[in-house]
């Protein structure tokens, strides 16, 4: 009972932000140099007018962390700026309406036909409202939720695909593992950018959870558990390691 009133409560915001959300104006963007190897000169990649926006939230817009995670994704796909695929935006800079932040101004990118995908990286309390309106005037959008901070129940209505890492019970195991996980996620970035430019993929249920184990090897990949209903999501999986066989 509590899932469907917080989910018929979301509802509600949603409609009455629809009318309230503003316009992208030129925002400045964050400069992340990215380093080009001889290697990569070969580009694996062609010039696209299509883009993938990959948002980057609270706990992922460390220089180190982001150009680790665009150097992956600029020589797989090419960025924006060099004609590729992809199109990164940074909490919270790219998200300020008159010098206040506004996550909900995801919806915006309705705007821009040339977006067909969306991928957010900890995206922080509000994130499912913009996503809910980007959907309610896009519904062709894709949209990947990696390691939300908002609610899961709400982020699912509004997701294709949610994923999440196993952080066990105990505290300070989770922050340490938190830690490697970090590290982890450039990689796994690669994989959610495949998910975004795939044809048809399962809506959800085990083809969907099959279809994601096979591109996040050597990741387990496991349905979520709501822990306050039990109930299992169809689109939310929880990534684990493979424990190595000895």
């Amino acid at each position: 009972m509590m899932r469907i009133f917080r989910y018929v409560f979301f509802l509600g915001i949603v409609f009455y932000l629809f009318f309230v959300t503003g316009c992208f104006s030129d925002t400045e963007k964050k400069e992340i140099e990215v380093p080009v190897s001889e290697e990569s000169a070969a580009k694996l990649w062609a010039p696209s007018e299509k883009k993938v926006c990959v948002v980057f939230g609270p706990g992922y817009t460390e220089p180190e962390f982001t150009g680790k995670a665009l150097e992956m994704l600029s020589e797989q796909f090419g960025l924006e700026a060099d004609g590729g695929l992809i199109r990164p935006l940074y909490y919270p800079d790219d998200f300020l309406y008159f010098g206040i932040v506004r996550i909900s101004r995801l919806s915006e990118l309705a705007s821009d036909a040339a977006v067909t995908a969306v991928i957010t990286i900890g995206g922080p309390e509000g994130t499912a409202l913009g996503l809910s309106l980007l959907r309610a005037q896009r519904s062709d959008i894709r949209i990947i939720s990696a390691f939300p901070q908002d609610d899961p129940v709400a982020i699912e209505g509004t997701s294709a695909i949610v994923i999440d890492f196993d952080r066990g019970g105990d505290d300070l195991i989770a922050e340490e593992q938190a830690l490697n996980d970090l590290d982890a996620v450039p990689d796994l970035l690669r994989s959610m950018a495949d998910i975004a430019i795939a044809g048809d993929i399962p809506v959800m249920g085990e083809p969907l959870r099959v279809f994601a184990a096979d591109l996040f090897d050597p990741w387990t990949v496991q349905f979520y558990i709501d822990p306050e209903t039990g109930m299992r999501s169809g689109n939310h999986f929880i990534l684990a390691r493979k424990q190595e066989s000895s």
